[in-house]
């Protein structure tokens, strides 16, 4: 009996890879380019023994099925294993090395062998993936010690929610006031246990669900601009940000007293430290380089015309009318402070203090960039997330019913938070922006930061709404500034909405790399991003695709019963200006276009163009002041020629004032008369403009006389055009457009 062995009583594994952790350990084995990490990545994707895998012949490979047929397994039956093309992958990249003519996967010192177990292999490919146990406990002990929760929850948002519950309740502070929510309890009858459930939900109270449409309208994100378009003038660019701006900007919120809140159409009652939220018309000053209220569209983000109409939030209404807007406030709401309206609370510390120092206070007992440290950060940056849930249409797909469904609001969710905060954001940064001397420049704005030429020192940060901000820091980090200065550089390329690159570098300072959503080639070093990105956007063509490698989605593995592998796509190259400003002065620097520019001065002129533009680029790209002149031609074709009913099409300016030359030469108008229609046969007239580069045949000439002429009035025209009328004027010098 000594010699018997134990039965096995668990034959489980600890755990298997996430969903996140497989494409890190895919990434990871493809490094290492050697039999045994293929080996491993064969096993992943088809599922057998690594045993088996390690011992395949290459007699077992069907590359015409591409199969793998075992012949005698563990089981002692033969095996047919179809494989996917992620593993023809593997097994063709060894055929190409043909290291053995017997195994596919032979040992480096031995060919005529199988290779062993690549157990060392494994554990070198999970450590460069940091896949690791370890790192599973560390968060459990982590959620046990630091947010004395018992169980894991599954995101990071969910534990800020829980930590920001616990920190409430730990200062005496009730969730349900704060927040403007009751607990709702209805009973279920479970049939399976013939006995009623009870079931708890938190609901927003009456007075805080009456007005509830006023702040989720006035929730719009972060303002998102690019003010440059093109090479930048050499000079020093600086990028700051706001130091913790969504977490510092929670500190302005107070504990709100929803049961006063009451309308407002003066636009005086939204100055100061109010939370106020409001629909409004506006007119600002012809000065204003950046205007300050949003302006929502359904495809292209927010706006910021000189007029229009806008859902504006306290803070944005204070800083128009600081900035000269003429305004009127069509509805709006006042929600006080509570410490304002009741005499027995005059605590007016901020809802989210307790949080946020609990936070910071945290992450400096850790050491930087520890697990802990990283957890604390995301947790406090995770919170206003959690705070804007389901405000607006957002759909994820419901593993359990195997459909998409609409995002749910988080047991934290409160528009009056959420669009406070972001108000609140955006006018800080417009008002630092606006106060800028006037020999400064700015090349964008994203969220909480801009990049501007203006030092430090030079910018105003005295502003009413800035010396609030500041003082929101003080409270967090005494003695801070609320500006930090993340890059610096000579100069820059400015191609869109967050599309920021570095043109040339300061040595010793970091650059700027936005790159607009575009994924450099797994072969592109990190380090060398920012060249490709330049190169890319320097010789962009037209209608040029990239190829870009992406997961499949939760709902593509769920449908197709699928592993979560890569799949590589083309998409088309997207880095035209997105015309969010109206650009002007255009110039040539650096070998490539150079514009600037100015506001909208409405909404209805801002969507047409970029509606034509999205048109335009589809084969055309704005590289040259020739560009630049052919979009202004095809700009003018569709906006004063399109509204005459003339069939514009591909033609330019010029071409149609061609067609329209000929019904004036032949109806006698536009200072013509019958000598000059008598002076040129037809056959001479369409003779003399195809010799000019114009194609005009005989009968178009002599159809002109029955084609109608449009009543229109010209006040401009395009150089095309100036170029078509001094080649008239040479034969009819009489000939004159209607003004």
């Amino acid at each position: 009996m000594s010699h018997v062995r134990y039965l096995k009583e668990n034959n489980i594994r600890y755990r298997t890879l996430s969903a996140t952790e497989i494409p890190r350990f895919i990434d990871a084995a493809t490094a290492l380019q050697t039999p045994a990490a293929d080996s491993i990545l064969l096993a992943l994707y088809t599922g057998m023994r690594i045993g088996e895998v390690c011992t395949l012949k290459w007699e077992y490979w069907h590359p015409d099925m591409h199969q793998l047929i075992l012949p005698d397994t563990k089981s002692g039956h033969p095996f047919t294993c179809p494989l996917a093309p992620p593993a023809i992958a593997v097994v063709q990249c060894q055929q190409d090395l043909m290291l053995s003519k017997t195994y596919i996967f032979p040992q480096l010192t031995d060919n005529a062998r199988p290779l062993a177990y690549p157990r060392a292999t494994f554990a070198r490919i999970c450590r460069d993936a940091e896949i690791a146990v370890r790192y599973a406990l560390q968060v459990r002990n982590f959620c046990a010690r630091e947010l004395m929760i018992d169980r894991v929850p599954a995101t990071i948002g969910a534990m800020a929610v829980s930590r920001f519950t616990k920190t409430l309740k730990e200062n005496n502070m009730s969730p349900e006031v704060c927040l403007g929510t009751h607990i709702k309890t209805r009973e279920l009858w479970l049939t399976e246990k013939q006995a009623f459930r009870t079931i708890k939900n938190p609901a927003s109270v009456p007075s805080r669900e009456l007005f509830e449409t006023f702040p989720i309208n006035c929730y719009h994100g972060g303002r998102n601009e690019c003010f440059m378009m093109g090479v930048t003038p050499s000079d020093h660019w600086y990028d700051y940000d706001l130091a913790g701006a969504y977490t510092t900007g929670l500190l302005d919120i107070l504990t709100p007293d929803y049961g006063n809140i009451r309308l407002s159409k003066n636009p005086d009652d939204y100055c100061g430290h109010v939370m106020g939220f409001a629909l409004v018309t506006f007119r600002f000053p012809e000065s204003v380089p950046y205007p300050s209220l949003p302006v929502r569209t359904d495809q292209y983000g927010l706006f910021f015309p000189l007029s229009g109409e806008s859902w504006a939030t306290a803070p944005e209404i204070e800083l128009a009318l600081s900035l000269g807007a003429e305004m009127t406030i069509h509805n709006g709401i006042i929600v006080p402070w509570i410490c304002d309206t009741s005499p027995h609370n005059s605590e007016s510390t901020s809802v989210f203090l307790p949080f946020v120092q609990q936070v910071r206070e945290n992450r400096n007992r850790h050491i930087k960039g520890s697990l802990e440290e990283k957890f604390w950060k995301e947790i406090g940056n995770s919170l206003y997330g959690k705070l804007a849930q389901g405000l607006r249409a957002k759909t994820a797909f419901d593993t359990a019913r195997g459909l998409n469904r609409s995002l749910p609001p988080s047991s934290v969710t409160q528009p009056f938070f959420a669009a406070h905060v972001t108000g609140f954001i955006r006018a800080v940064v417009g008002e630092l922006m606006n106060a800028l001397p006037s020999d400064s420049s700015v090349v964008s704005v994203t969220t909480d930061g801009f990049l501007t030429n203006c030092p430090l020192d030079k910018i105003n940060m005295s502003g009413p709404l800035s010396s609030r901000f500041q003082s929101l820091c003080d409270i967090v980090d005494p003695g801070s500034s609320m500006l930090t200065c993340k890059h610096e550089v000579s100069q820059l390329i400015a191609m869109k909405t967050r599309g920021q690159l570095t043109y040339r570098a300061i040595q010793g300072k970091p650059v700027v790399h936005a790159r607009a959503g575009v994924k450099p080639p797994a072969d592109i070093p990190r380090s060398d991003y920012n060249d490709y990105m330049v190169d890319l956007y320097l010789n962009r063509l037209p209608g040029q695709t990239l190829s870009r490698s992406t997961l499949i989605s939760t709902r593509e593995m769920w449908l197709s019963e699928s592993d979560l592998v890569s799949r590589e796509q083309d998409i088309r190259l997207n880095l035209e200006f997105d015309f969010k400003r109206q650009p002007v002065r255009p110039a040539m620097n650096e070998g490539h276009l150079l514009m600037f520019s100015r506001p909208w001065d409405n909404m209805e002129e801002a969507l047409q163009q970029r509606s034509l533009f999205d048109d335009w680029r589809q084969t055309h790209t704005l590289k040259t002041l020739a560009d630049w002149d052919d979009w202004c031609d095809f700009l003018y074709c569709r906006t004063v020629f399109s509204d005459m009913k003339l069939k514009v099409g591909s033609k330019r300016s010029d071409d149609i004032l061609v067609r329209l030359f000929l019904r004036a030469l032949t109806q006698c108008q536009w200072g013509l008369m019958l000598k000059d229609k008598k002076s040129y046969s037809c056959k001479e007239v369409a003779e003399w403009l195809t010799s000019e580069g114009y194609s005009v045949t005989v009968t178009d000439v002599k159809n002109a006389v029955r084609a109608k002429i449009p009543q229109m009035k010209f006040s401009s025209v395009t150089p095309r055009m100036k170029s078509l009328m001094d080649i008239i004027a040479r034969k009819y010098p009489t000939f004159c457009l209607p003004v």
